[in-house]
């Protein structure tokens, strides 16, 4: 499968499963469901179902691993294949890529610094992806008041260019809990020249007992999670902190 002219008998891979039953398809694809491969389905542009799901896969999130492979630093072919059908089916792929991000998880803060022996009862985890306007148009609204350049189609109708914006999905944070993503710089950067740093943050989701963040009264929202940002030499000691509450919103 490596075009290495010579027959490979030896198994060694990572494996994912991704389910293809349309119940489960459906199940998976909701927002709030974070621990699975299924991102949402692809809605066209009236907000009608398409049949289109969109999957991404952490590849250090696998499912099993077979043979004696250690780590992704020599990976040589790709392999899909499907289980558990009995008659022909067909199955189409609109497009494969591999992605990649700058950013990287940072460590879990203690939720009790001046008490070690004490632990939280939860296992919180932080999860980086992104969502973009024509792949995710139906959880995905531009903020309002940016300026969304367009292009000039073949035909000369006008068509609103691809927008994206980074998600983090995070899952059984405590109160008091903190959880951060970190991109280091391999030159230090100048923010001396600069006076604002501008960005548009959106939040929903929902709590433990079940309740729904943006059905809320606003006020209340506002207590239940906060963003910080920190701009310094580390990210423990050395840095500038900013800090905001944010507003629960369904759009």
């Amino acid at each position: 499968m490596n075009n290495n002219s010579a027959p490979d008998l030896l198994d060694s891979y990572f494996q994912y499963e991704v389910p293809l039953n349309r119940d489960e398809l459906d199940r998976q694809a909701v927002p709030t469901e974070v621990n699975d491969y299924v991102v949402t389905e692809i809605t066209s542009q009236a907000g009608d179902r398409t049949g289109w799901y969109q999957i991404r896969i952490p590849v250090r999130d696998f499912t099993r691993k077979s043979g004696s492979i250690e780590d992704f630093r020599r990976i040589e072919s790709m392999r899909l294949w499907m289980t558990g059908v009995s008659d022909p089916i067909t199955v189409r792929l609109a497009s494969l890529e591999l992605v990649g991000s700058q950013w990287r998880k940072g460590d879990t803060i203690p939720l009790f610094e001046d008490d070690p022996q004490r632990s939280s009862t939860g296992d919180p985890s932080i999860s980086i992806s992104s969502v973009n306007n024509e792949e995710n148009s139906s959880v995905y609204i531009p903020p309002r008041g940016t300026v969304i350049a367009e292009t000039r189609l073949a035909n000369g109708q006008r068509q609103a260019s691809r927008e994206q914006a980074m998600a983090l999905r995070v899952k059984d944070l405590e109160p008091g809990q903190q959880l951060a993503i970190f991109k280091p710089f391999t030159q230090g950067i100048d923010l001396l020249k600069y006076s604002n740093l501008r960005m548009f943050a959106h939040a929903h989701g929902s709590m433990a007992d079940g309740s729904i963040l943006e059905n809320l009264p606003k006020e209340e929202g506002r207590t239940k999670a906060r963003f910080f940002i920190r701009l310094g030499a580390n990210e423990t000691d050395d840095y500038y902190e900013y800090e905001q509450p944010l507003t629960p919103s369904a759009e």
